[in-house]
């Protein structure tokens, strides 16, 4: 029998073989002459770790580094570097750092974001040239201690399609239709009233349902009704939900495992803490 062994290069802090296959989360597996075993779907799978390999691991040039170089053949080298379309956005972003920078410190100063709300964080953040609402709400969520936020995605919208319609049907129902305001002025609205609020028909947000991509128009309100679902903490929750529901939708498990994780899905209704009523 012949043995492949194939590498993972991790930086040692991130990954303990020993700590981590002996903790109550990993079942089967035995340790001989320094090789982890454990058979699985009819397979022998072996793990091994070692430092002793000649392969560097680089770090990601900072900073100072790039805006060393000149910008107007920075995005050129990083496109070289199989950077991309992104080689664009990077370069820009240099400059902007450069021009302004508050915005580093900013970014690096924990406390930036302890008092504003996350509207303000978000609106920072777009600045930054290619970042939209996605890659907002995620760097607010793990970079800015906006735990609340939900970033959505294609996997996120397909899943309060097929699992959460329901409930998002039953909170949209629960939304009041902004009025129109007259030269005398309407009755002003609470920061409360607001968020309970929609400028869009509830039967346009309910047909929104059927389309396969998120509409910008939509994507406010999946973020607020998945944050009332899950509560302070609904951006964490999204990223257990997206990373089973993305690890088990690969065309590889069958139809009946994919069934059995929805119904484990539909009924998680956040990491201990309550759930909201709507």
């Amino acid at each position: 029998m012949t043995i492949t062994w194939q590498k993972l290069l991790l930086p040692p802090n991130e990954i303990d073989l020993n700590t981590l296959l002996r903790c109550g989360q990993a079942f089967r597996w035995r340790k001989i002459n320094n090789v982890w075993s454990c058979a699985l779907n009819n397979q022998i799978l072996l793990l091994r770790e070692t430092d002793q390999d000649d392969t560097h691991i680089l770090e990601y040039t900072t900073l100072d580094e790039l805006s060393s170089k000149h910008i107007e053949t920075l995005e050129y080298e990083l496109r070289g570097l199989g950077f991309g379309y992104r080689a664009k956005y990077i370069s820009k972003t240099v400059r902007l750092m450069i021009e302004n920078p508050e915005f580093w410190e900013t970014l690096n100063n924990d406390n930036s974001w302890s008092e504003d709300g996350d509207e303000k964080c978000i609106e920072f953040l777009r600045q930054f040239p290619g970042v939209g609402p996605k890659v907002a709400d995620c760097v607010a969520l793990m970079g800015c201690k906006r735990h609340d936020l939900v970033p959505v995605d294609t996997h996120v919208w397909n899943i309060l399609r097929s699992t959460y319609r329901k409930e998002f049907e039953k909170w949209v129902d629960s939304l009041s239709i902004k009025e129109e305001e007259g030269e005398d002025g309407a009755k002003k609205l609470t920061t409360k009233d607001k968020a309970r609020t929609s400028e869009i028909p509830k039967s346009s947000l309910k047909r929104s349902l059927s389309n396969k991509a998120v509409d910008v128009k939509i994507y406010p309100f999946v973020k607020r009704f998945f944050r009332e679902y899950w509560g302070v903490k609904a951006g964490w929750a999204q990223s257990v939900v997206f990373s089973e529901m993305v690890k088990l939708d690969n065309g590889i498990n069958d139809v009946e495992e994919y069934e059995k994780l929805l119904d484990k899905v539909r009924s998680f209704k956040g990491d201990g803490f309550k759930r909201r009523k709507i």
